[in-house]
């Protein structure tokens, strides 16, 4: 599968808004900056995640994913997508940009697996992802790894959306531990 790394600049961000790749319900986001962070929750209104205070932002759903990050005084955008939402997209959104190898897989946010079993992982405060669940289910994020087709020990990672895992699941060999490309 192909997946692209498109540049946007700053005036282009709101025409990447108004397309069909945030669904209500599906779309998530989190942030931080020097003094908060904001951990990955149900995008509920674009004008909390937008908003200035942020140092680095990511909005995703199964569709795409949005970022914003402050290097100095400049602010970057970029809009990573697969094939079929970079098929859809308008082409002013298709300017400038690479394209990657991608992976599908899962990462691990809350919980840890350990030698083929799970075990209960304590945080110093209550980590809210925005999900409904109960303390046996593990938060996971679906992501697609993007691997540099020249280097492919470069990667980024791109959030898709998040996953309860129930205890009684845990079991099932896509729940399983291994690496990318195994």
């Amino acid at each position: 599968m192909k997946g692209w790394l498109l540049l946007l600049r700053e005036e282009l961000v709101s025409k990447a808004i108004e397309t069909d790749l945030w669904p209500v319900g599906e779309t998530w986001w989190f942030g931080w900056n020097e003094g908060e962070i904001r951990l990955p929750t149900l995008l509920k209104g674009w004008r909390e995640a937008l908003a200035e205070k942020w140092e680095v932002l990511r909005i995703f759903s199964p569709k795409a994913e949005l970022r914003q990050e402050r290097r100095g005084r400049q602010v970057v955008f970029s809009l990573l997508v697969e094939e079929e939402a970079y098929s859809a997209l308008p082409p002013e959104l298709k300017g400038k940009g690479d394209w990657f190898l991608v992976e599908k897989g899962y990462h691990l946010l809350a919980g840890e697996p350990r030698g083929g079993r799970w075990v209960k992982t304590q945080y110093p405060r209550y980590l809210d992802y925005g999900v409904a669940g109960n303390d046996d289910a593990y938060v996971v994020v679906r992501v697609y790894k993007y691997r540099d087709r020249e280097n492919p020990s470069f990667s980024l990672v791109r959030y898709a959306g998040l996953v309860l895992v129930p205890k009684k699941e845990r079991d099932q060999e896509k729940w399983q531990l291994k690496p990318y490309g195994g």
